[in-house]
């Protein structure tokens, strides 16, 4: 099912808050680190809803490591370096070096807003890009890249996704859509996972966040066999003009794997894909069908391209 998406700007608008929306924020659980202490004022966070050993590629930056030489961002959020924690709260931050925005190749025919059809086959930049760090990460550093998931759609749908957000905090969603999606002031043709928030303040107590400016780049991870695999990167945040249901946007990796392995094997890296087994059987029904949403990116307005 293809939902028809038109995808607005990628500067943050005065109507969109500076921080991600929480349905239930406690920084207890949703706090990488802990504030306050004089003695070492970023503590790591012992009861923050996932592992630190299992996120060390997870930057504090928008970046998530995907080789030790190699991250991944938004392509309209580069930054020109990357820092990371290790499990025991050491923190690395690494210069980088250059950059390639990954390409989308379409499956089939895409209907731009202005009316103007794009053909199967044609290629067209993406908002997912790999950056190369100036040398590699030394494993003493205790920075490990992450895995990528490479599973289906139908094998994501249902599972928990954390999502990391500015502040360094993360919560959790499930995605309900897949989507090629057009950035309209950039030109970018982006394949996109999109999370309904449909858990507001008031409602039984819930993970459920909506990203917000400054966001874009960071990373979105789900479990599997006990590993975290990055599945999508940050992009944006919609409305369906329709229904009044909010989005937000990521950049889905997998779509993207051959790509970025290209990409890191010219320096002798191999990315770590990681799937879930197919169901036998899915069951699941699209309750929503966005047919025109308006997305904003959820870059920082002093920024430049």
């Amino acid at each position: 099912m293809r939902l028809s998406l038109a995808v607005l700007g990628l500067l943050l608008t005065t109507g969109l808050a500076s921080a991600a929306i929480f349905a239930d924020f406690d920084p207890a659980r949703h706090d990488r680190f802990v504030a306050g202490d004089p003695a070492d004022p970023d503590p790591l966070n012992p009861t923050f809803l996932l592992d630190h050993s299992t996120i060390t590629g997870v930057g504090l930056t928008p970046a998530v490591l995907i080789s030790p030489q190699h991250y991944l961002t938004a392509t309209h959020y580069f930054t020109n370096s990357a820092t990371f924690v290790a499990a025991d709260g050491t923190r690395h931050t690494y210069a980088a070096h250059s950059r390639t925005a990954l390409q989308t190749t379409l499956t089939s025919d895409f209907t731009l807003s202005n009316g103007t059809v794009l053909p199967a086959g044609s290629v067209h930049g993406s908002d997912l890009t790999v950056v190369r760090l100036a040398n590699p990460i030394s494993p003493a550093d205790g920075i490990d890249p992450m895995p990528l998931f490479g599973g289906s759609f139908s094998s994501l749908a249902g599972r928990d996704i954390n999502l990391f957000v500015q502040s360094n905090r993360a919560g959790r969603d499930t995605a309900d859509f897949a989507q090629t999606a057009e950035l309209l002031n950039t030109g970018a043709i982006t394949e996109s996972l999109l999370y309904r928030y449909d858990n507001p303040p008031g409602q039984p107590a819930s993970d459920e966040l909506y990203f917000a400016g400054g966001d874009s780049g960071r990373g979105s991870l789900t479990e599997i066999n006990g590993q975290m695999a990055l599945v999508g990167i940050h992009l944006g945040v919609g409305t369906d003009s329709n229904t009044g249901d909010t989005y937000s946007f990521d950049s889905y990796v997998q779509p993207y794997l051959d790509q970025i392995q290209a990409i890191v094997g010219q320096d002798g890296f191999q990315i770590n894909v990681v799937a879930v087994p197919e169901p036998a059987s899915i069951w699941f029904t699209l309750a929503v069908a966005l047919t025109a949403a308006s997305v904003t990116a959820l870059r920082r307005q002093t920024l430049t391209r």
